[in-house]
């Protein structure tokens, strides 16, 4: 555990001061308006890197210079002096943000397409797993089907790490894509209850008239999606929440057996009362 002054340190240093920087202002803090020499000693740093240093001290407005003899340091106070590095760190982020988003454009011509032909690819991060299923809904143009237990529906649909792609599902069907779901649900036929989800968006999806769903009695073996019959996943194991690994794969065989498998579980399926 950090002492009082190493915990000081560490918070001048996260505002953006080197260590020497951040000893040398803590201790002109505790000397007042100081001679080298003194400021030296409390720092506890060599008199010839507080010169080295003190320059830059005053450049960002943390020290004022009092020429005489001998030459005095004055420390700003410490309110000010957080409001300063925090603007400091701001521009920073404003600066790198504009960088960052310039980088997005710059690579959109030098990213390819993540499932070349016949690709098979294993997710294993749940992370990835949430993002690649985000971005092939905003790709989705014409269908997407897939199956799933019905309590996991519901409660994806209102996991707050899922709400994106809640929000994707809901502009796909405005666009105009048909969505098809076969939900396990061996209890009742009644419909989706709206009360269960709690996002409004999430209720406006399930009551438009692009998506449409089915329930059969038996219980899925896994989680089965395909999009636009050009790219498809399945996720294996049983629960609620994002599972993985994920099997991803656009190859023509798999998404025939997919397809077929789909068809036949919505052939079979009841519509909710």
């Amino acid at each position: 555990m950090l002492n009082p002054l190493d915990e000081r340190i560490q918070t001048l240093q996260r505002l953006g001061l080197t260590n020497n920087q951040a000893k040398i202002y803590l201790a002109s803090l505790q000397t007042g308006c100081s001679t080298v020499k003194s400021i030296a000693h409390y720092a506890q740093v060599g008199r010839e890197d507080v010169y080295r240093v003190l320059p830059s001290l005053q450049d960002l407005g943390l020290l004022k210079k009092h020429i005489g003899s001998p030459t005095l340091f004055e420390p700003v106070d410490p309110a000010e002096v957080v409001s300063l590095l925090l603007g400091n760190k701001m521009e920073e982020v404003t600066v790198l943000k504009a960088k960052a988003l310039q980088f997005v454009e710059d690579c959109k011509n030098l990213s390819k397409d993540s499932f070349s032909d016949d690709s098979f690819v294993m997710v294993t991060n749940v992370n990835i797993a949430i993002n690649t299923l985000i971005d092939s809904i905003k790709k989705t143009s014409r269908s997407w089907i897939f199956t799933s237990g019905y309590e996991r529906f519901i409660v994806r649909q209102n996991m707050p790490k899922k709400q994106l792609q809640v929000e994707e599902m809901y502009k796909a069907v405005q666009r105009g894509v048909k969505i098809k779901a076969v939900l396990d649900q061996p209890n009742d036929r009644k419909k989706l209850p709206r009360a269960s989800f709690g996002n409004p968006i999430s209720r406006a999806f399930i009551e438009h008239e692009n998506f449409q769903y089915r329930y059969i009695d038996s219980q899925h073996a896994g989680l089965l999606s395909i999009f636009d019959d050009k790219l498809m996943f399945i996720e294996t194991q049983q629960g609620p929440r994002v599972l993985i690994p994920q099997l991803w794969s656009n190859n023509r065989v798999l998404l025939a057996l997919g397809r077929s498998f789909f068809d036949q579980a919505w052939k079979l399926a009841y519509e909710p009362e």
